[in-house]
This record gives C-alpha cells, sequence and structure tokens, in this order.
C-alpha cells in the first residue's frame, strides 16, 4: 500500500517547508498524510501535491515564510495562477490549499484562504477571464463509426477499438477505463456483456455500478479480448488490467494504458479516421462521454437516466451542461426550419412577391 511520510522527497509536509515548519505543524501534516492517503481518490492526492509544491515556490520566490498566516499572501498565489490557468482551476487550488492550512491546524480566522481578500481575490479573477469552462468536443455516431473503422486489425489496433467503444457505451471516464480488470467483464448467453465499474469519481466507498454492452460492442471487446489472451474466467487473470499497452513489436504488456495517455489514443483514431485537424485537436478522453450523453437526450431519455448511467453526482450540474449545446443546437435548428416553412407558406408569400421587383 503507498504510504506519504518525511522520508518521501514529495511529500505534503516535504513540500511545504518540511524541517522550516513548526514541529507542531509538521507533525499535523504527518497526521493528515496518513490518513489521507487512503481517505482521499488519488486525484485528489494529486490535487493537493502539486498545490502544495507550486505554493510552496511562490512563497520562496516571494521571500516568504512557510504557510503564512496573513492573506496577501493567498492574494499574491491566487495572482500567479490567474495568470495561467482558468478560474476553475485556480479555484480548485485554493480549496486545496485550504485543506491544507487546515491539516497544518489552522481553523476557521486563522486560516487565510477563508478571508474576505481571498474571496476578492477569486472574484475578481471570474470578473477578468470569466468562469465558462471549455468543454471538450463531443463525438457523435459518424464520427465515432468513421474513428473505429480506422484502426487497424493488429493488436494495438483491436485494443483501440474496443476501448473506444466501450467508453462510448458505458460513459467511462479515463481513470474508470484504465482500472478495468479482466473479471469486470461478464458475457452473457445472448452475445451481450455488462461492465462492472468498481470505483469512480463519484462512488469512492466502492460500491459499484454496472454497464451494459450490446451485441456488437461485445464482439468488439471479445476480439481484443481473445487476441490478448485475455480470459475473464481464468482465476489467474481477474485482477489483471483490461486495457494495456502494446509494444512496438506487437507484444502485450502487462502494464495498464495510463490516465494521461486515453486522449492520445482518442486523438490517434480520429486523425486515422480523417477528421478535421481542428476537430481531433479539440477532443479529449471525456469527448467520447459527452457526445454519448448527448445522443442519449436525442433519443428521449430522461436527464436523470443519464446522470445515473454516467454515474454522476446527483448535485452535478455536468448533464446539462454536456447537453446544453446540443439541446441548443436542436431547438435552433427546429426554429429555422419553422421559420422556413412559414416563408413558404401561403400567409407569407403574398407579401414578398409584392415586394419584389417588377
Amino acid at each position: 500500500m503507498m504510504t506519504m511520510t518525511i522520508d518521501r522527497p514529495h511529500s505534503l509536509s516535504a513540500a511545504l517547508g518540511g524541517p522550516t515548519l513548526p514541529n507542531e505543524v509538521r507533525s499535523r501534516l504527518l497526521a493528515f498524510e496518513e490518513i489521507a492517503v487512503d481517505a482521499y481518490a488519488p486525484a485528489t492526492l494529486d490535487l493537493l501535491q502539486r498545490t502544495a509544491m507550486r505554493f510552496a515556490g511562490y512563497l520562496r520566490s516571494q521571500n516568504h515564510k512557510a504557510l503564512p498566516e496573513k492573506p496577501e499572501a493567498i492574494v499574491g498565489f491566487i495572482e500567479r495562477l490567474g495568470a495561467e490557468q482558468k478560474p476553475a482551476s485556480v479555484r480548485a487550488a485554493v480549496a486545496a490549499l485550504s485543506t491544507l492550512y487546515r491539516a497544518a491546524g489552522f481553523e476557521g480566522a486563522r486560516n487565510p484562504t477563508r478571508s474576505k481578500l481571498v474571496a476578492l481575490a477569486l472574484r475578481r479573477l471570474d470578473r477578468a477571464k470569466g468562469t465558462r469552462q471549455r468543454q471538450a468536443r463531443p463525438v457523435y455516431g459518424p464520427e465515432m463509426a468513421r474513428m473505429l473503422a480506422a484502426c487497424p486489425h493488429d493488436l494495438a489496433g483491436l485494443r483501440d477499438r474496443a476501448m473506444l467503444t466501450v467508453m462510448s457505451a458505458c460513459l467511462l471516464r479515463r481513470s474508470e477505463v484504465v482500472a478495468l480488470r479482466v473479471g469486470d467483464v461478464f458475457r452473457e448467453r445472448d452475445g451481450t456483456a455488462s461492465v462492472y465499474i468498481g470505483r469512480s469519481k463519484t462512488d469512492q466507498t466502492g460500491d459499484g455500478a454496472y454497464a451494459p454492452l450490446n451485441a456488437d460492442e461485445t464482439a468488439k471487446l471479445t476480439a481484443y479480448s481473445a487476441a490478448a489472451g485475455l480470459d475473464p474466467d481464468d482465476p489467474e487473470q481477474t485482477d489483471a488490467p483490461l486495457f494495456r499497452r502494446v509494444s512496438s513489436a506487437g507484444r502485450l504488456l502487462d502494464r495498464p494504458l495510463s490516465k494521461h495517455s486515453i486522449t492520445y489514443l482518442v486523438r490517434r483514431a480520429a486523425a486515422r479516421a480523417g477528421l478535421d485537424e481542428q476537430v481531433v485537436a479539440e477532443l479529449t478522453s471525456h469527448s467520447l462521454r459527452r457526445g454519448a450523453a448527448s445522443e442519449m437526450l436525442d433519443a428521449g431519455v430522461s436527464a436523470l437516466e443519464i446522470q445515473q448511467a454516467g454515474r454522476w453526482a446527483g448535485s452535478s450540474d455536468m448533464v446539462s451542461r454536456y447537453t446544453n449545446a446540443r439541446t441548443h443546437r436542436r431547438d435552433a435548428a427546429a426554429s429555422r426550419r419553422a421559420l422556413l416553412d412559414l416563408r413558404e407558406s401561403s400567409v407569407i408569400r403574398p407579401y414578398r412577391q409584392q415586394a419584389e421587383p417588377a
């Protein structure tokens, strides 16, 4: 099991000052690290780590002491981040910084991240740069079909075809894709299957969820599994990664794909399919998830059902954000058709004809 101790060069306590911290503060941070490693998701731990290192670097550049209590230091950090990042990312960093301060014992009014000055700095950043978040460009059915058809028939191509199919069908996040194991696929006699998603961003306690695959989707996954020698009924392979790296020689490796490689593979498949370069550049690992959610909306699936299928938290507005642009385009197209019909109707045509020059 992964542990975080002061001996690690990049532990939170070391990043925030290490030996320069007061003994009580360092002890609190060490105790927090021991618990946090099992209490937080890896992505949260990574955010805390990156924030601690960036904040410490900023403090050194300004000759501030470690974990200063003056809110002016936090405001300066916000301005530094705001020059490089979007407001949402800066707010996430400040929230992580607030967690670190609380872990170090700075509660209530002693926590400078909770000061009015910091709140105003964040508001100023929102007004200066806007709060609209850039969303991944969705991949819809026709584009998806081209991407799947363009995947080669070697092992890497079979893997990519199966992975893209499962990502779209199950509305998977990239963290969920790389976490899949061979034993998470349950095939049925009718040629369909279901995929068990053991843990997700909104399911940190590991209750799990099942997502269905139809016969065609299952066939693509089966083709990859057969070529890779992956057998879900083999107890020795149950916990082995499902989607793995493939060597340049075409050999399946034991290491799973990394989260950061998913976007690259999505873009590679799109480039192979001949999609426009600008379109390819706008794709991310979330493009398939967003596209699937939008098409479910078009098919008449309710927002609640989409939310459950994609494992969004009950309080999340992400479904409406994913489908908002699709809804607007659909409504705009319907309005356009109605206007054209009206222009050609008997009500308007006579007036148009009178206005035309002889």
